[in-house]
């Protein structure tokens, strides 16, 4: 038995060959004819029939049983194990193994490399398209060995600036932001991506850029060469012909990013790009007057919009506004009493992505002072200085409905419990100049708490105070769990 194996484990001699079992006709499917059907699609709990609640099955016996909590108290699938004392179960997602003993998913060698094989040969068939990490064979240990080194939290790795080939400083602040994405670096680095694709696939291009940053140098980078014409697929503008908003490319690259990932049928679904920055927003609207209340589609989100009345605010207190008091709809007439200006509307967030992006609104409309008597107004930018804090507990603004995934492969992060709503700051992009031009520079997170400024090809060193008293226009922070898993 492998280093951390559970000691329970090793009692039960015949739990590798029910675990193959399982394997094959349940989460690989490749025991089935023809295995393309899944027999878990089928599986539901033997207690209360559920189908989606983290279905697992027993090593010891043919239960299966749900790990939703009931009333507060232990799941069905606890419940079997305790009162039979069969203590593992096999989780039909993804293949873990569970002992109840320990209360904690465990991890044995022999059980993780026959799961390997299961995964390879379920690939070959084209089945599934699960990650399958690489596992060194004694061969390849020997030639690793003594030639890994370990990155101290004060190296540079990593650390970039990107050539202005004319009007690309906004280009370049979303790159600069997407390579120090946390779970994007483990994503990339770790050679997740597997492309079937024979037209051009953006995904393999950011895979490039992200090798070309994390390969050692530190001269800067030159994206026109192959990556701005990637862009030029996905966008609608052409890249570095005139300044543009770096929200509006931001969005352009996730739906590009989206568009080549496996499994992306609609904006609802569970692909990579969606988990880790679209979250789903829940509202409803109320009459104060006769209490008429309706729920509001679910709406998928990738940035929440925020509106800073004064230097003094801060994120909390605007976030505070946002989501805990309800908004008037103008001239909005009930459809029950009929009244007008009576309804409000409800703000809360049914699930968290593990990327969130806050957008400020920067512009407002002012009087035209030179017409005299006028109703004219301008857009103007505002500024959008305000403290904003490193970590974020966003546990205020979920829904009682949100959804907790606490699954070995979900990359959300919208459970209700606290620990796992906390987020940490680790880039923002501010805007210096006016609505008819200006710069954006970002700020990003290296390492620890190492706080760089990157302005185009030049990288500064910055104290997280001096980031602190920027002008953001997009504030990025992670799910603080994921950066420390």
């Amino acid at each position: 038995m492998g280093t951390y194996s559970c000691p329970h484990l090793d009692e039960l001699p015949k739990a590798l060959k029910t675990y193959n079992v399982l394997l094959g006709y349940y989460v690989t499917c490749i025991a089935e004819k023809p295995p393309f059907q899944r027999l878990a699609d089928d599986a539901y709990c033997r207690i209360c029939y559920e189908t989606n609640g983290k279905l697992h099955a027993c090593l010891q016996c043919a239960f299966f049983g749900c790990l939703k909590s009931v009333d507060g108290n232990e799941n069905h699938m606890k419940g079997h194990a305790l009162k039979y004392k069969h203590y593992f179960a096999i989780n039909l997602n993804h293949g873990a193994i569970f002992c109840f003993q320990c209360d904690d998913y465990k991890y044995n060698d022999k059980f993780e490399d026959s799961l390997t094989e299961f995964e390879i040969e379920a690939r070959r068939l084209k089945i599934t398209q699960a990650y399958i990490s690489w596992k060194p064979n004694k061969v390849e240990r020997t030639l690793v060995n003594g030639k890994i080194v370990k990155i101290s939290d004060v190296s540079h790795f990593g650390l970039r600036g990107i050539l202005n080939i004319g009007n690309s400083c906004y280009i370049s602040c979303v790159v600069q932001v997407l390579m120090h994405t946390p779970v994007l670096i483990d994503f990339f680095l770790s050679d997740k991506h597997v492309c079937n694709l024979t037209d051009c696939c953006l995904l393999c291009e950011l895979f490039m850029v992200f090798l070309e940053f994390y390969s050692g140098q530190s001269t800067p980078f030159d994206p026109a060469s192959r990556f701005f014409p990637a862009l030029q697929r996905f966008c609608r503008n052409s890249p570095g012909i005139e300044q543009q908003d770096c929200y509006e490319l931001f969005q352009e690259i996730l739906a590009g990013l989206h568009v080549n990932c496996p499994n992306n049928e609609d904006m609802m679904c569970g692909c990579m790009i969606r988990q880790m920055f679209y979250g789903i927003a829940q509202s409803c609207k109320e009459c104060q007057r006769c209490h008429d209340s309706s729920s509001l589609p679910l709406d998928c989100f990738m940035d929440i919009l925020l509106d800073v009345d004064r230097k003094d605010d801060c994120l909390v207190n605007v976030l505070n506004r946002k989501y805990l008091e309800p908004q008037l709809l103008s001239d909005y007439k009930c459809s029950n009493c009929e009244k007008t200006d009576t309804t409000y509307v409800h703000q809360r967030i049914k699930k968290l992505p593990n990327v969130v992006c806050f957008r400020m609104n920067c512009f407002l409309l002012q009087a035209d002072r030179n017409v005299s008597r006028s109703r004219s107004r301008t857009m103007q930018k505002k500024s959008t200085a305000f403290a904003f804090e490193e970590f974020l507990n966003m546990s205020p603004y979920l829904s009682s409905e949100s959804t907790n995934s606490s699954d070995r492969e979900s990359a959300c992060a919208a459970a209700s419990a606290p620990y796992e709503t906390i987020y940490q700051l680790f880039a923002v992009i501010s805007h210096k100049g006016n609505l008819e031009g200006g710069h954006y520079v970002t700020y990003i997170r290296h390492r620890a708490d190492n706080w760089y400024e990157c302005d185009d090809r030049f990288v500064y060193k910055r104290s997280f105070e001096e980031v602190v008293g920027c002008d953001p226009f997009l504030l990025f922070y992670q799910n603080y769990p994921s950066i420390n898993k």
